[in-house]
Order: C-alpha cells, then sequence, then structure tokens
C-alpha cells in the first residue's frame, strides 16, 4: 500500500525579522556591554602579546623563529581556552 506524503512547506524567517519584532530590549543591551567588554580584553591580550614580544626578543637574544613561536603558542592557548571554557559556560544540553 502506498502512503501519500504532503509536502514540506517551510517559510524561512531571518534572524533580523525576529528581533525586529521583538525589539532592542535591555537585556539585549546588556548581552552587547558585556560582549563588548569581554572583547576589549581579548584584544588587549593579543595587543600585548604583539608589543611585548619584540622587547623580550631582543632582551633574551630569542631568534626570530622562536618569537613566532611563542606568539602563536599564546594565540593558540588563547583559542583552546576560548572553546574550553566557552563549552562549559554554556552548560550541560540538558539543562537549556
Amino acid at each position: 500500500m502506498a502512503v501519500a506524503e504532503a509536502p514540506l512547506t517551510t517559510t524561512r524567517v531571518e534572524v533580523e525579522d525576529i528581533l525586529r519584532s521583538g525589539g532592542f530590549t535591555s537585556f539585549h543591551r546588556r548581552a552587547v556591554a558585556v560582549t563588548g567588554f569581554a572583547w576589549t580584553f581579548v584584544a588587549m591580550e593579543i595587543l600585548l602579546v604583539g608589543f611585548t614580544v619584540p622587547v623580550f626578543t631582543a632582551i633574551w637574544g630569542i631568534s626570530g623563529s622562536l618569537a613566532g613561536w611563542i606568539t602563536a603558542s599564546a594565540l593558540a592557548g588563547s583559542l583552546v581556552g576560548s572553546v574550553i571554557f566557552g563549552r562549559l559556560s554554556a552548560g550541560h544540553p540538558s539543562e537549556r
């Protein structure tokens, strides 16, 4: 016996449409402020690595290759930490 299936119809909803319908609330303002504040510290960390590696390279006589590895390691550590702590901060999927 053949089963007739109804065609699936989907309407595409854009994120902007949902935000527009709900408005930009105080929650959204706080979220933008907190993420902007956190992003400031990430940018500061990257700048500090970029500014200090040449200084320590000159003081300690580090080769350019080793200085590159140090810089790459700092950024890789930032990436790994962001992934790990980002997942931890999201909580367990059953808690959402």
